[in-house]
């Protein structure tokens, strides 16, 4: 019987849950991952992982600091995703102020330069060009 109580005891000490860390990260391509220990040559964050219930407890609300972790906002898109959608916006900017300044010029003039000689545009060119750098300007100046 003694016996007994020494091995209940040790088990329960043994059994105590050890509180691990937990790492939240993101990988290049925007996956996140979850780990217990820090990763090396990225940023983790420390998260509190919750502490499970007692059996005969009634689950607990969850912390606001927990509440945080599952209102966190997407991953931010991969570093190459990135830089392609910033040059694709420059070319967008560009193609816009090239519309702009084809309308003021079909607008104002009846006489354009084309590869450095003077071209007299007739009433249907000059409505075409209007027309095509209306439809540019909707089109890259959103």
């Amino acid at each position: 019987m003694i016996e007994l109580r020494w091995l209940a005891l040790a088990l329960a000490l043994v059994v105590v849950p050890a509180k691990a860390a937990m790492y939240k990260w993101v990988d290049e391509q925007g996956n996140v991952h979850y780990t217990q220990s820090r990763p090396t040559g990225v940023e983790a964050r420390e998260i509190k992982a919750p502490s499970p219930a007692p059996a005969s407890a009634p689950a607990e609300e969850p912390s606001p600091d927990e509440e945080a972790e599952e209102n966190l906002p997407p991953p931010p898109p991969p570093t190459a995703d990135l830089e392609e959608e910033r040059r694709n916006q420059a070319i967008r900017k560009e193609n816009c102020e090239n519309a702009r300044k084809n309308l003021e010029i079909y607008t104002r003039h009846r006489r354009i330069l084309v590869d450095g000689e003077v071209m007299v545009l007739s009433d249907d060119e000059r409505a075409r060009r209007l027309k095509e750098a209306q439809e540019h300007i909707k089109q890259f100046c959103q």
